[in-house]
């Protein structure tokens, strides 16, 4: 990823074939190995993946903490030792 940093730094080179002066938007010989850019693409789909896994599951555990914390309250607004102790 730094290799098309230091080639296209705003992300208009590869988007645009040459730059708002008319220049190329990259280098005349610049290449890409593909077989290297996929397998350092995967990588990164992988650890995007375990992100958003990590994610998941720390949502759903807020939710269900939300969920628990309202039943709580209902069964403590229900309660009958707690209706005899307001009176």
């Amino acid at each position: 990823m730094r290799d098309f940093e230091t080639v296209d730094l705003g992300s208009y080179a590869f988007r645009y074939p040459i730059d708002t002066k008319g220049n190329p938007s990259v280098p005349r010989h610049f290449m890409v190995h593909m077989p290297t850019f996929c397998k350092q693409m995967d990588a990164l789909l992988e650890s995007l993946e375990a992100a958003l896994m990590g994610l998941e599951v720390t949502e759903e555990r807020m939710l269900e903490a939300a969920y628990c914390s309202q039943e709580g309250l209902e069964e403590l607004d229900e309660s009958p030792d707690l209706a005899s102790r307001e009176s």
